[in-house]
């Protein structure tokens, strides 16, 4: 018998200014690539230089992101890729990280002992 582990998805719809966009997501991505993503976000803060913050950004989405109705300015589908997240606006590239890590990312509760 074949076995696989297997691949866990959402689409997330955007609204506001990027109504009709969305984007679908890989809700159980390997972990430790996962906490190496999520532990470089964590360490930036509101004085980091974009320079820092945008490439652990970036990995993340790359990492997370398994299809899009994203195009950029003249209407041409972008491919998922670093190349394709520069040609993004900022405040989209955030959203996407916002909304991206809020799907994923539920801990499960520990109960204290008693």
């Amino acid at each position: 018998m074949d076995r696989k582990l297997p691949v866990k998805t959402k689409q997330i719809d955007l609204d506001g200014d990027y109504e009709g966009w969305w984007f679908k997501i890989y809700t159980n991505p390997p972990s430790g690539v996962l906490i190496e993503s999520v532990e470089a976000l964590e360490k930036i803060d509101k004085d980091t230089k974009l320079s820092i913050v945008l490439p652990p950004i970036y990995s993340f989405l790359q990492l997370v992101i398994l299809e899009w109705n994203f195009v950029d300015g003249k209407g041409k589908d972008l491919s998922i890729s670093v190349d394709s997240f520069k040609k993004l606006p900022i405040e989209l590239i955030m959203n996407l990280t916002v909304k991206a890590q809020g799907a994923l990312i539920t801990l499960p509760l520990v109960s204290k002992p008693n």
